[in-house]
């Protein structure tokens, strides 16, 4: 069953008046990282480029998005979605182990596909396999009913989901 963000952050937020403020604080802290760490995991990879730019950022999350510092090759090489894995958690993990307590910590992704991915929406909804000429691509389903086969449930709403059910 899925639950939505702002039910979630209610609940959260009443459970935290119910604990002392250093156990709210690593509560957070835990939270934070393992929303960053299931949502980066969730998010399908092509050319890492959706993957990698998962930011974290205390306050609101802003417009801009990451370019990839990766070479754009075929995406066929597990090396560079393991990369963009470590560099999205290593550095969302920086953000959130020095934000101050009680901060708003926000993580989000600006590629311009990221609520496809999430909410589906793929043109046309179900393309057959792939033409593309990439040897792990091509005559792979990579599109079905409109959702990315790799991520038939998106990664946020599943990772809300997921994180309510660690929480007492």
């Amino acid at each position: 069953m899925f639950i939505n963000l702002d039910q979630f952050n209610r609940e959260l937020q009443d459970y935290v008046k119910t604990i002392p403020p250093q156990e709210a604080n690593k509560l957070a802290r835990v939270l934070a990282m393992e929303g960053l760490t299931r949502v980066v995991m969730k998010t399908p990879v092509d050319r890492s480029h959706a993957r990698m730019n998962w930011q974290v950022q205390v306050g609101p999350g802003d417009n801009r998005e990451l370019s990839t510092p990766f070479q754009d090759t075929d995406g066929s090489d597990p090396a560079q979605g393991n990369m963009a894995t470590s560099q999205a958690i290593n550095e969302g993990a920086s953000v959130i182990n020095s934000a101050p307590p009680y901060s708003l910590v926000t993580i989000f992704n600006n590629v311009p596909y990221i609520l496809v991915l999430e909410e589906g929406g793929f043109i046309p909804p179900n393309p057959g396999p792939s033409r593309d000429p990439r040897p792990h691509r091509k005559g792979r389903i990579w599109v079905q009913s409109g959702f990315s086969v790799q991520a038939p449930q998106g990664m946020v709403m599943l990772t809300v989901t997921e994180l309510r059910s660690i929480f007492p």
